[in-house]
C-alpha cells in the first residue's frame, strides 16, 4: 500500500527522534507517511515497535528524563493521529502476528519520512478507493440482491458509446425465433435470461406477459435496455448468474452465443451451476453454441464482413471483423466502427470458446442436469448446437 491515508506528523529517523527531541521535529516540518511494507531509501523511518522495544531505544538514545518524557509524549501524540485515522475507517488496521496481554490488539504502521511537505487531508488510498469504485459496479439492482464479481464485457456492450449501436448494426435477430418456441412449448412464465445484454429477448418476452429477469455485466447494455419501452416490465440485474438472488424460473436462456463468451472454464461451472439453483425442479435451461467443427472463425475478416450503415443521430458507420487469435478452443477477434463524418473509430476485442458437443454436455451433468436434446439452430443450420437440459424434478 503505497500510502493508504496521507497524514502529517513532525518527525525523521528514530535516532534524532531521541536525541534531539519532539522541539526540533516540529521545526523540521517533515511528513510521514503510512508505508506497510518498510522503509525508503537509506532506511530513514520510525516503526512504532512494540512497548518493550520502544523503552530500549529511549534508554539507549535518550540523554536525559526530560528528553524521554518528551520523546513519549511525541510517540503518544503520533498514536493518537493514527487511531484517529483508523476510527474514520480509512484504512483497515493491520492485525498484529504476535497477541499477548501487554501487547496492543493491532501493531502499528511504519512510518517513513519523506521530507518537508504541507499537511495533506486524510483520504482513502488508490488501492481503498478501486476497491471501492469496484464495490459500487457490482451492486445488483434489487432489494433482495447480492454483489458478486462480474465478468469483464467486451466494449461493445460496456462501451457507453458502442452499446447503442449493437441493435441498429444487428437488426436480424432470428436467432430468437427458436428461443420463443421452446418458450411456448414448456408454458414458461418465468424466464431468466442469463447475459440479456440490451434486452431485445427480455422485452419480447415480457410483452407476451411473461415474468422475465435480465441478467447482464456490462453497465452500458442495461442502460440501453432500460431506455426501451416496456422495460418497466423487466427486472434489471446488473452481475452474472454465480450470486443471483433466489428465484424459480421456469426456463433460463444464454441467447446470442452467450455461453462462449464465458470463456473462462470456473466461471462458465459456475454460470451452469447459478443457472440450476435458479430453476425450480424440472425447469429447462436453453442456449446455442458455435459448432467449432464449421471454423466459423475463417469468415471473420474485413473482405467477408464489412458494413456500412446509416443510423439516426449518427451519420455513416463503417464497421468490420478482423480475426487476432486462433489458439483453440479459444478465438480472439476484433470490431472496428469508423463513426460519423468525423471518422472517429472505436474497437472492441473479443474472445470466445468453441466447446465440444461431449465437453458441453459433461459440464451440464457435472452441474446436475439431464441433457434432453441437442437440436440444430433453425436460422444456422449445420453450424451451431442448441442445447436443452432439465433440472430433475424431486
Amino acid at each position: 500500500m503505497a500510502c493508504s491515508a496521507s497524514m502529517m506528523c513532525q518527525a525523521s529517523c528514530l535516532p534524532s527522534v531521541v536525541s534531539s527531541g519532539p522541539r526540533s521535529l516540529r521545526s523540521s516540518r517533515a511528513k510521514c507517511s503510512v508505508n506497510e511494507r518498510g522503509t525508503g531509501g537509506g532506511g530513514a523511518g520510525l516503526r512504532l515497535l512494540s512497548r518493550s522495544a520502544r523503552s530500549a531505544a529511549w534508554r539507549k538514545s535518550a540523554k536525559s528524563s526530560s528528553e524521554r518524557r518528551s520523546a513519549i509524549a511525541w510517540v503518544r501524540e503520533t498514536a493518537a493521529v493514527y487511531r484517529e485515522a483508523r476510527t474514520r475507517s480509512f484504512f483497515r488496521p493491520k492485525r498484529s502476528r504476535r497477541t499477548s496481554a501487554s501487547s496492543s490488539r493491532y501493531s502499528m504502521r511504519l512510518l517513513e519520512c519523506t521530507g518537508p511537505a504541507k499537511r495533506l487531508p486524510l483520504r482513502p488510498g488508490p488501492r481503498l478507493a478501486a476497491r471501492r469504485a469496484r464495490s459500487r459496479e457490482n451492486e445488483w439492482n434489487g432489494a433482495d440482491a447480492r454483489p458478486t464479481v462480474a465478468p469483464m464485457a467486451d466494449e461493445m456492450f460496456r462501451d457507453p458509446r458502442l452499446a447503442p449501436l449493437y441493435d441498429p448494426l444487428d437488426p436480424d435477430r432470428s436467432d430468437l425465433d427458436a428461443y420463443l418456441r421452446i418458450t411456448e412449448e414448456t408454458g414458461a412464465r418465468q424466464v431468466l435470461d442469463i447475459g440479456c445484454g440490451t434486452g431485445v429477448f427480455a422485452l419480447l418476452l415480457a410483452g407476451r406477459g411473461i415474468d422475465v429477469v435480465g441478467v447482464d455485466p456490462a453497465r452500458a447494455s442495461l442502460d440501453v435496455a432500460r431506455g426501451k419501452p416496456g422495460a418497466d416490465r423487466v427486472r434489471w440485474i446488473e452481475g452474472d448468474a454465480t450470486a443471483l438472488p433466489p428465484l424459480r424460473a421456469d426456463l433460463a436462456t444464454m441467447t446470442g452465443n452467450v455461453a462462449q463468451a464465458i470463456d473462462d472454464p470456473d466461471l462458465w461451472r459456475g454460470t451452469l451451476r447459478g443457472a440450476y439453483e435458479a430453476l425450480r425442479p424440472g425447469g429447462l435451461l436453453v442456449f446455442e453454441t458455435r459448432d467449432p467443427a464449421r471454423r466459423a472463425w475463417e469468415e471473420w475478416t474485413r473482405a467477408s464482413t464489412y458494413e456500412v450503415t446509416e443510423l439516426p443521430g449518427v451519420g455513416t458507420v463503417e464497421s468490420w471483423d478482423d480475426l487476432v487469435e486462433v489458439r483453440l478452443p479459444l478465438v480472439t477477434f476484433r470490431a472496428t466502427y469508423v463513426l460519423g463524418p468525423d471518422g472517429r473509430t472505436l474497437t472492441s476485442e473479443s474472445t470466445l470458446r468453441f466447446r465440444e458437443r461431449r465437453e458441453v454436455e459433461t459440464d451440464l451433468t457435472a452441474a446436475g442436469f439431464i441433457v434432453e436434446d441437442v437440436r440444430d439452430a433453425p436460422d444456422r443450420p449445420g453450424l451451431e448446437f442448441v442445447f436443452l437440459a432439465r433440472r430433475p424434478a424431486p
